[in-house]
């Protein structure tokens, strides 16, 4: 199996320490919609900063359309350093039998400064 790719490149990211974070992402499977019932995946990801890696929690938007999301809440990204670069791992997770699928790899920044 090869690996998904996202439909629109997502760019670093600026994660604010103790905020919660998400990431929104249209999947392809060799040019077409990557259907997370169909195909038994979960999507998933991590955030890595130094040595703490970060579990987000994923959730389907639209099944046929690809789309999910994942996320971390404010208790997890208030446990990174500020003023560090990490990264972000997305890949969809299967329910049972083959192994994961990697999406897409993205740099990450973490601030201390709180966006009002």
């Amino acid at each position: 199996m090869a690996n998904l790719t996202l439909v629109t490149p997502i760019p670093p990211q600026v994660i604010c320490k103790g905020e919660v974070f998400a990431v929104s992402m249209h999947v392809h499977d060799d040019g077409s919609n990557f259907h997370w019932t169909t195909a038994g995946f979960t999507p998933k990801g991590y955030i890595t900063v130094g040595t703490v890696k970060l579990e987000g929690t994923g959730a389907v938007v639209n099944a046929g359309g690809g789309t999910a999301t994942v996320s971390w809440t404010a208790a997890q990204t208030l446990t990174v350093d500020a003023n560090a670069w990490g990264t972000i791992v997305l890949y969809a997770d299967p329910t049972s039998g083959s192994e994961n699928r990697h999406i897409a790899t993205i740099f990450a920044r973490i601030t201390a400064e709180s966006i009002p």
